[in-house]
């Protein structure tokens, strides 16, 4: 047996014999399945190499099934004497394959090949022992593929496959079928194009059937020129890749563990459309039965992920939603986001947190919103979540330092929004109007009503604390050139203002006539209001909306005024107001008519409107300039209602001498 099968050996090595082999294969093949079978070349070197050259298979519509230019196969001969095939290497040139299958019956256009090689009758056999290993071993150590073209027709399910291989090339560390494992070297992929496409529509969710049983391993992956398409009546997925690399320390599916070092994307698109056979609603209800159902073993396990670098540098990413209609600002439901870059270090995600340090990512939305710069320390987990070593720049705003927020859980926040707490350091931010309108535009009617002009504002601020229990060392605003709020505090009770307490110092609100020119566009203040050259405003307010203390300092190019008071429960006040050489004159823009006033007032009332006013005034005037002449020395004392005084007042000037004790009525629908 042994002498015959070296004869054969050597037999097959006379390019004679191996031509008279293939010769008599060929005809065996074409007559059993009644197609055209070419073959061009075939070469056995043994005991290492098997070689086809153009090879070619017609179907029964005399279209090309399959055809391939170069099919060479490096083996180890000698090890099939031992139940081992072991392929040092696969190269494949010029591939072409045509499957199709087609309606009624199903049919694939290879099923002739099948049938012609099925036994006549049918022969009932007995199930394998499936809880064996095979007994051979198989083995591939590398496979090198230049320009193939598959296509699979599919009639019955509605779809359509194209794949075309420009190159690829992958190198084995473990090939072993039987253990279900993997381990690749590299893998190597180059302008290669593949495509799916599907004329009937599935919802199906279940992801129960996609169990990881394999344990695939990749170390090195390197893609350029490659496009991908998914497209469905529902939706369509499009990847056009310019170059993508991928390196890894170890990926194991079954433990759901991915250690990688570096992923890198560059001068790509990806493009995702949601059509409108599909609502968004509809997409949304699948996917709230898919959360929702019961989970299974592979749902449950999480994964867990880490990679030490992510590059990327020149993406575009496109998302369209036309279930929706255009929107002026950013549209979230019509994305087109250019120029992103990223480089991104340290991530870690599994089913507790994600952690990363981005040093820079940037991209900019054709609504004209861009992030020039973006780095931070980035820490989410169920319970806590920071952007550390913030630095955000868009083309408008600023935003850096620190902020962190923390909850009990993430899925009661919206139920606890008190006992969420916050700690934000924000150093010298600025946020532009534009990006404000970018993401809300409909305020823009709404700043315009108001008669706002501000195009930025820098902000410095220390908040930290529960919602419920917020302190605020430090808050500082500014606007224009000369505007300047600052104020600190503390503020107990929120999210419910209403019945919080409030403890606010306001260290300094400042601006000037120039400033609110600047910030407020003509005709919102009334004509006959004219803005002092400079203004400050300092005081405190502490205490509830509707209970409070507060005191207001107000200095102005025009004089100066105080305010203190106390307001209680049911509209009940206590207020006291000093007023020092303030020229209302200039204020009413009635410099003839009246000038600077200096006066001291009490007041203990109650009533906020003019039908429920009430209470008792003490004021005493030391001067008043009407009509180019200052009275001095004026007081009124007594009681008040929105409508009426009854008490005394009395002048002591020497141009004006009063002594009034008696009852005034400014009502001029019943006077009296």
């Amino acid at each position: 047996m042994a002498l015959l099968l070296v004869g054969v050996i050597v037999a097959l090595q006379v390019p004679a014999v191996q031509n008279f082999v293939t010769q008599k294969a060929i005809a065996f093949v074409s007559g059993k399945t009644h197609s055209e079978v070419r073959l061009g070349e075939i070469n056995i070197a043994f005991p290492k190499s098997i070689v086809l050259k153009d090879l070619f298979l017609e179907d029964l519509n005399h279209d090309t099934l399959f055809y391939v230019h170069r099919l060479s196969v490096d083996i180890d001969m000698l090890k099939l004497l031992s139940n081992k095939i072991e392929l040092n290497k696969i190269d494949i040139e010029k591939l072409t394959a045509h499957i199709t299958r087609s309606m009624p019956d199903s049919s694939f256009n290879f099923d002739f090949i099948i049938n012609a090689f099925s036994p006549a009758d049918s022969v009932t056999t007995l199930p394998s022992d499936t809880s064996q290993k095979s007994a051979w071993k198989f083995a591939i150590g590398a496979i090198e593929l230049k320009e193939l073209f598959l296509t699979f027709a599919d009639e019955t399910a509605g779809s359509n496959m194209n794949f075309k291989i420009g190159n690829f090339k992958t190198r084995f560390k473990v090939f072993d079928p039987d253990a279900k494992k993997f381990h690749i070297k590299n893998i190597s992929l180059s302008k290669s194009d593949f495509s799916i496409v599907q004329t009937q529509t599935s919802l199906n969710t279940d992801t129960s059937s996609l169990a990881i049983e394999y344990d695939v391993d990749v170390n090195e992956l390197d893609l350029t020129t490659i496009n991908l398409l998914f497209q469905t009546p529902a939706q369509k997925i499009s990847v056009q890749i310019g170059k993508a690399g991928l390196t890894a320390d170890k990926i194991d599916l079954p433990k759901q563990q991915l250690d990688l070092k570096k992923f890198s994307l560059t001068d790509s698109k990806i493009e995702f459309a949601i059509n409108k056979v599909i609502t968004a609603d509809t997409i949304a209800q699948k996917t709230k039965e898919a959360v929702t159902q019961a989970p299974t073993k592979q749902q449950t396990k999480p994964w867990n992920v880490s990679l030490n670098t992510l590059a990327l540098k020149g993406n575009v990413v496109v998302f369209n939603n036309f279930n929706a209609d255009t929107i002026r600002g950013i549209d979230f439901n019509h994305l087109r986001l250019s120029g992103i870059e990223a480089d991104i270090h340290d991530i870690h995600y599994n089913e507790k947190e994600i952690l990363a340090t981005i040093r820079e990512f940037k991209l900019a939305d054709k609504s004209g919103f861009e992030i020039r710069h973006f780095e931070a320390k980035v820490t989410y987990d169920s319970m806590h979540a920071e952007l550390a070593n913030l630095d955000l720049e868009t083309s408008e705003s600023r935003l850096r330092k620190h902020i962190s927020i923390s909850y009990p859980s993430i899925q009661h926040i919206a139920d606890s929004i008190g006992n969420l707490r916050i700690d934000a350091d924000l150093d010298h931010i600025v946020v532009g109007l534009g990006d404000v309108l970018l993401f809300q535009p409909d305020l823009a009617e709404q700043i315009n009503s108001a008669g706002l002009l501000a195009e930025r504002v820098e902000l410095n601020a220390k908040i930290n604390g529960a919602v419920k229990d917020l302190h605020i060392p430090l808050f500082e605003l500014s606007a224009s050139k000369n505007t300047f709020l600052t104020f600190r505090g503390n503020v107990k009770g929120l999210p419910d203002a209403a019945n919080s307490h409030f403890d606010i110092i306001l260290s300094e609100f400042s601006t000037t006539k120039a400033d609110v020119r600047s910030l407020i566009k003509p005709g919102v203040l009334p004509e006959n209001i004219e803005i002092p050259d400079k203004l400050s405003l300092s005081g405190f307010f502490k205490g509830y909306l509707k209970n409070f203390n507060g005191k207001a300092d107000v200095k102005t190019s025009f004089g100066n005024a105080i305010a203190e008071v106390a307001m209680r429960t049911a509209e009940n006040y206590d207020a006291a107001i000093n007023i020092d050489h303030f020229d209302r004159g200039q204020l009413l823009r009635q410099p003839e008519t009246m000038g600077a006033v200096t006066l001291k007032a009490k007041i203990i009332g109650s009533g906020l409107s003019l039908e429920t006013a009430k209470g008792k005034i003490n004021l005493a005037i030391e001067q008043a300039v009407f009509r180019n002449y200052n009275y001095q020395h004026i007081t009124a004392n007594g009681n008040f209602t929105g409508s009426s005084f009854e008490g005394n007042a009395t002048a002591n000037d020497p141009n004006l001498a009063l002594n009034f004790d008696g009852l005034l009525n400014f009502d001029k629908q019943a006077p009296y």
